[in-house]
């Protein structure tokens, strides 16, 4: 089916304005507990109090720089004017109230779920439908991550301008139909509309780069719509988005991102992707802040959970299968793939040293679904099966009022990860990291212990815990783990002896300051062991790596050297 040329739907318009409403405060009311959190995770260390230029108001700045392996200078810039809100002072010094930057996010959530329920109005005239496809991407429990992390605000702000192109594009598809003059002018409002749209989404995260296909896939539900258009907006958005596309990945090249796969490797982690988003959409339980399915794990998997894949697989194909006669079904579909794919595993990105896999990455994919649900809805289906939508749109909502508390707070974020997916080394290690700030030194120890445990490669594992042996006065077990962080460093850094280029030269910068690291903490741990000659050696080398080493503790280590060394040995006693 295509759609008209202008919205001839009979529901009044105080009846559309009344239902997206309900829509709205519906949702609000499911998030309003958002206001009361706290920061989590990169959002006050990273990206607002972290970020000395932000802080700075230095707004120039974060125009002519990435910044965090990202260019989106309309995130931070945005982040910038609320910090300006946020901003508190007391006898600590000044710092940022989460309130307004949690209030602010479920304000843009909200704007997004407004614009689908247009877009769904537009294309199928049937408000109820437009309603049930608006409240799928609002309150559907993979949104969950999304609209409480405030470090998600890029892909929020993402959302938008992808969504008010797609907005524009379908006016303008609309406006074809008439050659008044009126009409023309607005033709090319429209248009700077799609284009407005694109950069605002593309500048506020990459993800972005796959609305030209979005815009494309749409086409066959548009009027005035050819093959030769789908072309033509392929190739100006792909011409628009490669510089993006390029600064990203020259941001994160696969020498720094840990978890490089070969090509012929890649379609396996793709369908893994495509299948695990499938089974959380159906069944959106339990969902957490990482699930640790890195590549690794994905191709060490046995046949038992390569088989289980066929599942989620089978009922897309099947669906597609019998709704072969229904268009909307197969560019909903469609679109749903698009929306992860940069993610997807086909490229590197630095978040896949974690997992391939996260729920913020599904935010517009959802739009897929809801085209879909909007479609059906406008079909005027009978009471029982309304009924049954209804009681799924219950429960998601049950299900996203229990996720939303999981994002309280730090402890809240990582103590719910590892209740469902306790055997990856990162929640523990994030949770070990806020124990230690707390001075809950036992908890930080345990869970450090435990990172170690299920990730024994990595080399900051081995250094947390030693820090907090450090701490409690533990210095020779602390050694012990400064020591073997040591040895997996020098590993890697022997493995790119004769290695030239730009990204080993990275590479081999970034193992030589993680080497100045725990050189500099052993030769601490070793000064307050009395071990003097090495404590020296150890800052030396440090020093030597781009360590800055305090010259107090450098003249500390050297008097109390000197004065062990002088002191009067006691003279035997004769028997």
């Amino acid at each position: 089916m295509k759609i008209e040329s202008a919205d001839k739907t009979t529901t009044p318009f105080w009846k559309k304005g009344l239902l997206l409403g309900a829509v709205l405060l519906f949702t609000s009311l499911l998030f309003a507990q958002t206001l009361q959190f706290a920061f989590v995770w990169d959002d006050n260390v990273t990206h607002l109090q972290g970020n000395r230029t932000l802080m700075r108001g230095q707004v120039g700045k974060l125009w002519t720089a990435p910044y965090e392996g990202l260019y989106v200078p309309v995130a931070y810039t945005t982040w910038w004017a609320l910090a300006s809100v946020a901003k508190q002072q007391n006898r600590r010094g000044i710092w940022l109230s989460p309130r307004v930057f949690h209030a602010a996010n479920l304000v843009v959530h909200l704007l997004n779920t407004s614009l689908v329920f247009l877009i769904l109005l537009l294309l199928f005239r049937g408000s109820v439908g437009a309603m049930l496809g608006a409240l799928l991407f609002a309150v559907h429990p993979v949104q969950v991550e999304t609209v409480a992390w405030v470090s998600e605000w890029r892909g929020l702000l993402c959302g938008l301008g992808v969504l008010v192109s797609l907005y524009s594009y379908i006016r303008y598809h609309m406006a074809l139909d008439t050659v008044s003059s009126a009409s023309k002018t607005a033709r090319w409002g429209w248009w700077v509309g799609v284009l407005l749209g694109f950069g605002f989404a593309l500048l506020s995260k990459p993800a972005a780069v796959v609305l030209p296909v979005m815009l494309a896939l749409l086409h066959p539900l548009l009027p005035q719509a050819s093959w030769r258009r789908s072309l033509t907006v392929l190739i100006v958005g792909g011409l628009l988005s490669l510089p993006i596309v390029l600064l990203t990945k020259q941001l994160q090249p696969d020498i720094v991102l840990q978890q490089w796969v070969p090509l012929f490797q890649r379609p396996w982690i793709v369908l893994d992707t495509v299948a695990f988003y499938i089974q959380k959409v159906l069944v959106p339980f339990p969902l957490c802040a990482s699930y640790g399915r890195t590549p690794t794990l994905v191709l060490s998997q046995t046949i038992g959970a390569t088989l289980g894949h066929l599942v989620p697989l089978g009922l897309l194909a099947g669906l597609l299968v019998l709704g072969r006669k229904h268009r909307v079904l197969w560019v909903g579909v469609a679109i749903f793939l698009v929306g992860f794919a940069p993610v997807s595993g086909v490229v590197g990105f630095v978040f896949q040293k974690f997992s391939t896999v996260a729920d913020r990455y599904l935010y517009l994919s959802m739009f897929g679904l809801a085209l879909v649900l909007g479609y059906w809805g406008a079909q005027k289906p009978r009471a029982w099966s309304l009924g049954l939508v209804a009681l799924v749109v219950l429960g998601w909502s049950f299900l996203t009022s229990t996720q939303v508390a999981a994002w309280k707070n730090e402890e809240a974020v990582w103590s719910h990860t590892i209740r469902y997916f306790p055997h990856q080394s990162q929640p523990y290690t994030n949770r070990g990291n806020l124990y230690l700030q707390q001075g809950k030194l036992r908890k930080a120890l345990h869970d450090f212990s435990k990172s170690i445990h299920y990730a024994p490669q990595i080399v900051s594992n081995y250094t947390n815990r030693a820090n907090v042996l450090s701490n409690l006065q533990q210095f020779a077990q602390a050694l012990q783990d400064y020591s073997t962080a040591l040895r997996l460093t020098q590993r890697k850094l022997e493995r790119l002896k004769g290695a030239s280029g730009t990204k080993a030269q990275m590479k081999r910068k970034m193992l030589q300051s993680d080497a100045a690291f725990v050189l500099y903490n052993r030769g601490v741990a070793q000064f307050m062991m009395k071990q003097y000659d090495a404590a020296l050696r150890d800052l030396k080398f440090a020093q030597r790596y781009g360590r800055r080493v305090p010259p107090q503790l450098l003249r500390d280590i050297h008097r109390e050297r000197s004065s062990s060394s002088h002191k009067p040995k006691r003279p035997k006693q004769r028997k």
